[in-house]
């Protein structure tokens, strides 16, 4: 799996401009991406009555109901795979919590192997979890956690713990990780409704199997964030994310793989993307991040954004939604240098979204040829910035209530619509974007367009033809232009 430190794309250095843009004044949410949150929600709330649902789980998740499936049409890659010589290793305390102040999780006796106590099957919590280890929180009518975090369990992976299949059953919580210890999935995970799945640190799905995340919970409801970091790191394989998910913070698509399911939404705080990898969202799906820092694009692609897959090609449009960001430059007249974590609190200028060269935006339209893959904006009640304060430094002046008001006054003022920055070398095809500001595509050279085949622009745009098109020298290393 490649290092997460190898994503160097926010170190590359190009030559800086400064180039006004018009502002764009617009609607606060657009209607097509509320619609698609909608009939999401509903969608994944029709599959909660299949009679199957309380005894399917991520090891033998029932793909023949078409009530708990309805989305399968035989072609995703996960319903392919066939899983052998794994051990079921249970909590043995449904309704009982599984930390301090309960049930010790690092005791073996407080587990299930195959039905059996697994302190009569082994005595150590290194060979209860493992590649084989299919994990199971039992649902219950009353809630409990399981806490494992600040404990690595794997002998062969050293600050890891180790699962393949993990369910998580009604009123359970399982929660993992912790700071320097990730953990590493290679087979299907699946939250059941009134359950959690949450961890420190990293967690991320590897190996060769094409695998499915399955989350019941979220759609503006308790239980859609499911980890702080999540990385996808499965080279010639695929995990496709079902339901609402949302990342906490840094979302890594490192090699392989990321497919969005038919009408599920991923979110992540901070997503980077490398260059092996190829987010794939299918229909109705979105892909968006879950907070708005106006110094930094939402999303700097150097793999594949794809509509569709050549097998599964888009039969409605799927949603690519970045935020706005402070495309007029406009100043900010707070507090002397408002501070953010580490560093003064400094108005950039940077594009909504990034292709590098290389980079490939592309859509595969099914039997009507009218699906597409949009590029739109976030809902702009959503992810609201805030700024992050450090008690312990006396020059962070925001925390004080009237500093910070008048931020979020400022902030909320900022003109609305979103920008792309294509380099040479990217292509796009079969796309349409959506909510511009006027001049938002941001090229270096005009030839840049000529690769592009079949994009279209939608009604929400602030202009049209070369309207939307600005030429700049390039961006900095920090992004900004």
């Amino acid at each position: 799996m490649r290092d997460p430190t190898a994503l160097r794309f926010y170190r590359t250095v190009l030559a800086a401009a400064m180039l006004a843009i018009p502002p764009l004044h617009g609607e606060e949410t657009p209607d097509y991406l509320s619609a698609a949150f909608d009939a999401n929600r509903d969608y994944w709330e029709n599959t909660l009555k299949s009679e199957n649902y309380a005894s399917a789980t991520a090891a033998a998740p029932d793909f023949g109901d078409k009530v708990l499936w309805p989305q399968l049409s035989g072609k995703e890659a996960f319903i392919k795979e066939s899983w052998e010589g794994g051990r079921l290793v249970t909590w043995a305390h449904p309704g009982e919590s599984g930390d301090a102040s309960g049930h010790n999780p690092f005791d073996p006796a407080n587990w299930l192997i195959d039905g059996k106590p697994a302190d009569q099957v082994t005595g150590s919590m290194e060979e209860l979890f493992g590649e084989t280890t299919d994990l199971l929180f039992p649902a219950s009518a009353t809630r409990y956690r399981v806490d494992i975090r600040e404990k690595s369990h794997a002998s062969d992976v050293p600050g890891n713990q180790v699962f393949r299949h993990i369910t998580v059953g009604e009123n359970a919580s399982f929660h993992g990780g912790g700071d320097g210890i990730g953990r590493r999935v290679s087979g299907n995970i699946w939250v059941k409704r009134d359950a959690t799945f949450n961890g420190q640190g990293f967690m991320a799905f590897t190996g060769s199997a094409n695998t499915f995340f399955r989350n019941d919970n979220g759609w503006g409801s308790p239980g859609g964030r499911i980890s702080q970091f999540l990385m996808v790191g499965k080279a010639a394989a695929s995990v496709e994310f079902l339901g609402d998910i949302q990342v906490a913070d840094r979302l890594l698509l490192g090699e392989g793989t990321a497919i969005v399911g038919i009408n599920s939404r991923l979110r992540g705080g901070n997503p980077l993307f490398n260059r092996p990898a190829t987010l794939a969202l299918m229909d109705g799906s979105i892909f968006s991040k879950s907070t708005n820092d106006l110094r930094v694009p939402d999303l700097v692609v150097s793999g594949t954004v794809s509509g569709g897959l050549p097998d599964r090609p888009l039969e409605s449009d799927a949603y690519l939604a970045v935020s706005f960001k402070n495309h007029g430059n406009r100043p900010y007249e707070g507090p002397a240098k408002p501070a953010y974590r580490n560093g003064p609190l400094e108005m950039i200028r940077v594009p909504s979204l990034v292709l590098e060269s290389g980079a490939r935006l592309i859509s595969i339209p099914g039997k009507d040829k009218a699906a597409r893959l949009v590029i739109t904006s976030t809902a702009t009640d959503e992810g609201r910035y805030r700024p992050r304060l450090d008690s312990e430094r006396e020059t962070l002046t925001l925390k004080n209530e009237p500093d910070a008001a008048k931020f979020h006054s400022w902030y909320d003022a900022l003109p609305h619509g979103i920008t792309v920055f294509v380099s040479p070398g990217a292509s796009i095809g079969n796309v349409r974007f959506d909510r511009l500001v006027e001049g938002g595509i941001l090229v270096t050279d005009p030839a840049t367009r000529a690769p592009w085949s079949e994009v279209g622009f939608g009604e929400g745009n602030a202009g049209s033809g070369t309207e939307l098109f600005t030429e700049i020298r390039g961006l900095s290393k920090d992004l900004s232009y």
